[in-house]
């Protein structure tokens, strides 16, 4: 009988901790979109700097422009994957 009890309270608590842990794909996404975000912006940054020197500050607008923006197209496909799931959402 002792055994059963403890083996019960076992189970419940291993179901409890797994319930807090967050879903590890949510955790590579994580780490993945933060990486991203960050050479991507250093990456744009130089190529910006680096080719338009030269360039008017209309030309120089529009390319940080753009670049400031197109960065949500691979961070949305990556929380798109982080959200995937087995399950059926309907």
């Amino acid at each position: 009988m002792c055994q059963s009890v403890s083996r019960a309270a076992l189970v419940t608590k291993k179901r409890k901790l797994a319930a807090m842990v967050p879903s590890f794909r949510k955790f590579i996404g994580m780490v993945l979109l933060v990486v991203f975000v960050v050479v991507y912006a250093f990456t744009a940054m130089v190529i910006g700097d680096l080719t338009l020197q030269q360039s008017s500050n209309l030309v120089r607008f529009a390319y940080f422009a753009i670049a400031g923006l197109l960065w949500v197209i691979p961070a949305g496909a990556i929380i798109w994957w982080m959200e995937k799931s087995g399950k059926n959402r309907t």
